[in-house]
């Protein structure tokens, strides 16, 4: 039988476990491919106290062979795609995102990591300004 858990978390609590390569992108999900607005509209969401849709994830087995696993990327540079590092899932508990990679890549990227425009012209840094933040600030 298939079972299934819920669990209410941070964002902080996940960028970490991406951080710590103990959440990694399978194969089969596209690679990171959001242009500068969509991730500023995500931060914007956050700061907003919007929420941002849930994450699925599946907690991976040793044994899985069928599957490549790649940590998240952490600078984006337009055309040049990022480079897809392979993660080997025997050395640790690792979860696959199922659903949610494009929200929590551009989240690890404008946090922990860079992401600059197809000509390498304009550069996207998170910077919140205090007097832009909402009274009652989101648990991050």
């Amino acid at each position: 039988m298939i079972g299934y858990e819920y669990h209410t978390t941070t964002i902080k609590n996940i960028i970490n476990k991406i951080d710590r390569k103990k959440l990694l992108r399978p194969s089969n999900l596209p690679s990171f491919d959001w242009p500068p607005t969509l991730i500023e509209n995500l931060f914007n969401s956050i700061l907003k106290g919007y929420p941002i849709g849930t994450f699925l994830f599946s907690e991976l087995e040793h044994k899985i062979k069928d599957v490549q696993f790649y940590v998240f990327p952490k600078e984006y540079h337009g055309n040049n795609k990022y480079e897809s590092i392979p993660c080997d899932i025997s050395k640790q508990r690792s979860y696959a995102v199922i659903d949610g990679f494009q929200r929590l890549a551009a989240l690890y990227i404008g946090f922990f990591g860079t992401y600059s425009d197809d000509q390498g012209t304009k550069t996207l840094y998170f910077t919140p300004q205090p007097s832009n933040l909402p009274n009652k600030r989101p648990n991050l």
